[in-house]
This record gives C-alpha cells, sequence and structure tokens, in this order.
C-alpha cells in the first residue's frame, strides 16, 4: 500500500508544480504565443488535481502529502516566443507525467474509485497530449510555409 500512497502522492505533487507553472506561462506570455494551449491546460491540470486531492489526507499542518517538486513542469520558463521547442517541451513534459500515473496506476489496486480516476486521467491526459503533437505538426508546417 505505500507504494500505492507514494506514487499517487507524486502523482498529485507533480500536477501541482506542473498547474503552477502553466499560470506562469500564462502570466509570461501575455496573451500571445501559446496562451491558449496554456489556459486550457491550467483548467486541465487544476481539475485533475483537485479531483486527487479529494483522495489524499493532507498532513496533520494541513500541507500538501509530499512536498511539490520544483522545475517538475515548469512551463512558465520556456515561453519566449511560439515555436516549436516550446511546444516540444510541453509534450516532453506531460508525457512524463503519464509515466507517473503508469507508475500511480500500477500500484494501486485494481478496484475502487481511486483506479478508476487514475485510469479516465490519463486516458484524458493522452488525449491532451496528441492534441499538442497535432499543434506541433500544424505549427512546423506553417512555419515551413513562412519560411519558403
Amino acid at each position: 500500500m505505500s507504494d500505492a500512497i507514494d506514487g499517487l502522492t507524486h502523482l498529485y505533487a507533480t500536477l501541482v508544480d506542473s498547474l503552477d507553472g502553466y499560470r506562469k506561462a500564462i502570466e509570461n506570455s501575455r496573451g500571445s504565443g501559446l496562451s491558449p494551449v496554456f489556459r486550457e491546460m491550467a483548467v486541465f491540470r487544476a481539475r485533475h488535481a483537485a479531483e486527487l486531492e479529494r483522495h489524499i489526507t493532507p498532513d496533520k499542518g494541513g500541507a500538501n502529502p509530499t512536498p511539490v517538486r520544483p522545475n517538475t513542469t515548469d512551463a512558465g520558463s520556456m515561453v519566449t516566443g511560439i515555436n516549436d521547442r516550446i511546444l516540444s517541451g510541453l509534450i516532453y513534459r506531460e508525457e512524463r507525467i503519464r509515466e507517473y500515473y503508469d507508475d500511480a496506476i500500477g500500484a494501486s489496486t485494481t478496484e475502487g474509485p481511486m483506479f478508476n480516476v487514475l485510469n479516465e486521467q490519463r486516458e484524458s491526459l493522452q488525449d491532451k497530449i496528441e492534441d499538442m503533437k497535432r499543434l506541433e505538426t500544424h505549427l512546423a508546417a506553417s512555419w515551413r510555409i513562412l519560411a519558403a
């Protein structure tokens, strides 16, 4: 059970950290570039973190069950304009978060609401990753047309 709790709290901390990164990215992008992606992902991430939070009991001090890990997904530091490297970085980080879902799912029991929540969130994250990959392909094609 300890592995399940560890996996879940690590995932939760990562979601909270990445939410902060997306919020910083929104501020830094000032409505340009990938701002719509950052806003969409912030809402998506906030929803998932809140859902997991309901299944985690914070310690006596009311803090998060584990410290939030810095730089897990610091989208805010990547905002320098719209280009494929920023989107590639976001995709890479989201794929790492998907791995944390895999770890949490693998360590959890195959029955119960938490298992279902993790699977549903992982599936919706995979859909977001695919959306970002499609956008990346579209942007790359647009840049090639503009460069020609």
